[in-house]
């Protein structure tokens, strides 16, 4: 909580399990805002950080960019689950649009009806960016291939940005196949080294026999 209310500001409390995350927010920051904020924690103890900003007369520039991570190796009827990050110079992209093998990818499509959902959002920090999220349910081996995700930014014209990442549907049978014949090879080959050893304590033996006649026989 902050000590006095402030229409400029406010606290965003976000708790994951053990571990809480608090922000705070100031709306339309200028110069004045410059200065030394102090984050106190109350327990058993008091435990303070502070913070000096400086809010800077002009806007920095900030390269617009474009990102893409999720979930590459899938098993089939799991959850794929994409995320591309796209930041502009001066303010969030308009749009996000997603391809699969140069597909346009849309909700009501049967190859994607049910099963896919495409959710976009702009954080409010640093309020530059638009984030998508693909999430595909029951992954198909249909659906493996390359992902694009493509950004459009309004400037003096248009920005485009474009990434990409290949998705590998894993096959369970054929991994299962290759651990077993990897299994059976290996089996083969201590046998092939026991049939060695045995061979050799046989000769061994024969050598023995006939160096032990070749003996009778010069006595």
């Amino acid at each position: 909580m902050m000590y006095a209310p402030n229409p400029e500001m406010s606290v965003d409390f976000v708790r994951n399990g053990r571990i809480t995350n608090n922000t705070l927010i100031i709306k339309r920051v200028k110069p004045s805002h410059s200065g030394t904020y102090e984050c106190q924690i109350s327990s058993a103890n008091i435990y303070t950080y502070h913070v000096n900003l400086e809010v800077l007369n002009t806007r920095r520039y900030i390269e617009p960019s474009i990102t893409l991570d999720g979930t590459l190796y899938p098993s089939p009827n799991q959850k794929l689950n994409l995320t591309c990050n796209s930041t502009g110079h001066d303010r969030s992209p308009d749009k996000i649009d997603w391809f699969h093998n140069g597909n346009l990818i849309t909700e009501n499509k049967p190859q994607w009806r049910n099963r896919a959902v495409i959710v976009n959002y702009v954080p409010e920090v640093p309020g530059v960016s638009l984030i998508s999220q693909l999430t595909i349910d029951k992954v198909r081996t249909s659906d493996a291939g390359i992902y694009i995700c493509r950004s459009m930014t309004p400037s003096e014209g248009i920005t485009v940005k474009t990434t990409s990442v290949i998705v590998n549907v894993l096959n369970a049978e054929k991994d299962i196949k290759k651990r077993e014949d990897g299994h059976t090879q290996d089996t083969s080959h201590k046998l092939s080294r026991q049939d060695t050893n045995k061979t050799v304590r046989l000769s061994s033996c024969f050598y023995l026999t006939l160096l032990g006649l070749l003996f009778q026989i010069v006595k």
